[in-house]
């Protein structure tokens, strides 16, 4: 709402200043905590509202255009909507919104963009009503479709994409002129099946606060409350204060980094330092330590920037100094740039495996011990012996019945995350001795002895018997 309220004081203000910036050169290798402006600025356009990202394009909606009759009239919404690729620098116009709106909610699931609610427009202006509208673009097909209206209309709420669905949370409801409600609520869109669900309410109303989602957290930042944070924790249903500061002021853009290329924080851009004075101040909030952190400020202050992730590097649009030579693009590099979050690594690597025994050796033995580790916890471990089916085991077990020979093993694991990961493969020998065994005597040999030894005990009888008859016969 802040920017439909101020905008025809702002573009007053803007004619009359003018700030002259050094701009830092662009680098295809972004430096930590650094700023630089990248592309011609969209000379066209005079306003940007709100951006989402899909495959790695940036796109932005509700584009404003000032009227003929500037500043009779407060601004003309025109449909005309741009991608921005990021690894280009270069802009190209995409289809128009079927219902061009401003102060709506945004947000991308698998690579489509979901464009909610807002302020229409109308044959001579705005509409004070927020709507209901849903539209989704399809970047693949440059085309709209209609998708289930939201329950509450809303404008000036934030939404963000969590495991598969679009959280829609706060905004303002009725005819914002004349009689409107500030909503608390959480209204959920499943793209997979085309419908909405309710979730806890927030601990206070907003409209025209900015959000970002890191892990399965949504943080709600300023709005009515400036300054503070307000947390929903999608596994719990459930909602929570962050650490409150004197550092954020209104109309400010917002992001978070993801870990990959950089630790996970929340950014908080521009705003208004007073009245018709922009902010040009960059606030970095740890969701870990509870703090917040003052970072290198943009080259420029922008008027309600519109801000975008690719890859862990910001993008914030919005109209400066130059006005009105149209959007600008600051490209920021975060602290830690190039670094990991330790958490991303954990929830992305797979487990290192260790096999501790058996040892590259051979064993005079047919049983041996499998013992290994892993750097972290794992939900299942299996192994494979000489290449044959995995077997899975708990903790330590034993390989029993080896045949003597040469064996192979390797041993896989699963983290908790999902991540599989493998040993080396051990090679070993067994070499168990056989059993002592007696000599084998060939059976003729023994038919001959037995043989012999009955012809000589029936010889040893019959010359007994000799001798004793002749005996009885002297």
């Amino acid at each position: 709402m802040g920017k439909i309220i101020v905008i025809s004081l702002v573009f007053l203000f803007l004619m009359a200043s003018c700030l002259i910036v050094t701009k830092p050169v662009f680098s295809a290798s972004p430096l930590e905590n650094s700023w630089v402006e990248r592309s011609t600025p969209l000379r066209s356009q005079d306003w940007t509202d709100e951006a989402a990202v899909a495959n790695g394009t940036i796109y932005l909606m509700g584009v404003f255009s000032r009227t003929a009759g500037y500043p009779s009239h407060l601004v003309d919404i025109i449909s005309n909507n741009y991608a921005y690729n990021p690894s280009t620098d270069s802009w190209t116009k995409i289809a128009p919104m079927p219902t061009p709106r401003v102060s709506f909610a945004i947000a991308s699931y698998n690579n489509k963009i979901y464009v909610i609610g807002g302020l229409e427009a109308t044959s001579n202006g705005v509409s004070q009503i927020s709507c209901s509208v849903n539209e989704v673009y399809d970047p693949s097909t440059d085309t709209w479709a209609t998708a289930a209206s939201v329950p509450t209309g809303t404008s000036g709420a934030q939404a963000n994409t969590v495991n598969g669905k679009i959280y829609v949370i706060g905004g303002s409801s009725g005819n914002i002129t004349l009689k409107s409600s500030t909503l608390n609520m959480t209204q959920i869109f499943d793209p997979s099946t085309d419908s909405w669900s309710m979730a806890a309410s927030m601990l206070y109303p907003f409209a025209s606060a900015v959000s970002a989602v890191i892990d399965n957290n949504i943080f709600v930042i300023g709005g009515g409350y400036t300054g503070f944070i307000q947390i929903y924790d999608v596994a719990k249903n459930a909602w929570s204060l962050g650490s409150a500061t004197h550092a954020l002021v209104p109309g400010e853009g917002a992001g978070a980094t993801t870990g990959f290329n950089a630790s996970k924080r929340v950014y908080v851009f521009g705003g208004e330092e007073g009245f018709l004075v922009w902010a040009n101040r960059t606030n970095a909030y740890d969701p870990v330590s509870n703090s917040w952190m003052t970072e290198e400020p943009m080259p420029d202050a922008l008027m309600f920037p519109t801000v975008a992730v690719v890859n862990d590097v910001f993008y914030v649009f919005g109209v400066g100094s130059n006005w009105p030579g149209g959007v600008v693009v600051e490209q920021y590099a975060p602290i830690g740039y190039g670094t990991p979050d330790s958490s991303y690594i954990l929830a992305n690597t797979p487990p290192k495996i260790n096999v501790l025994s058996p040892l590259s050796q051979t064993y005079n033995v047919s049983s041996v011990s499998l013992v290994s580790n892993a750097d972290k916890a794992v939900n299942w471990s299996s192994y494979s012996l000489d290449g044959q089916q995995n077997i899975t085991f708990s903790g330590n077990t034993n390989l029993t019945d080896i045949s003597n020979g040469l064996h192979n093993i390797t041993v896989y694991a699963q983290d908790n995350f999902g991540n599989i990961g493998s040993s080396n493969t051990i090679s070993f020998t067994i070499a168990k001795p056989e059993p002592e065994s007696f000599p084998v005597v060939p059976v003729a040999a023994v038919a001959v002895a037995v043989a012999l030894v009955v012809v000589v005990i029936v010889a040893l009888l019959l010359l007994r018997r000799h001798r004793k008859s002749a005996s009885l016969s002297k």
